[in-house]
């Protein structure tokens, strides 16, 4: 995922792209923590928590990616999710792990 609309520019103005897009996040997300190895559970149950609490955010917000982003209140709690140390240490070593064992 490279940054809020998943790779896709469609979703930075429409809503329902930005719906669809992280529809498919969360979905792929999940499938790839049920086959994630024991060893690294925990680290994709901390990343995929912090996918479903944005994905929260952006429902609240019905996915009005220009909207949220007048709103520092909504920006600062997507900040906090996606800066949270556990979560990016996590992500680091389940990125790591990925690039030395599946070659991604």
């Amino acid at each position: 995922m490279s940054g809020p609309h998943g790779e896709n520019p469609a979703a930075i103005t429409d809503a329902n792209e930005m719906k669809i897009a992280w529809g498919n996040i969360t979905k792929l997300s999940t499938e790839l923590q049920a086959l994630t190895p024991k060893t690294l559970k925990k680290d994709a149950d901390t990343m995929i928590n912090s996918i479903v609490a944005m994905n929260k955010i952006f429902k609240e917000n019905k996915y009005e990616l220009l909207v949220i982003a007048k709103e520092p209140k909504v920006r600062d709690a997507l900040t906090k999710i996606a800066s949270d140390p556990a979560t990016t240490e996590a992500s680091r070593r389940f990125n790591t792990f990925l690039m030395q064992n599946c070659g991604a």
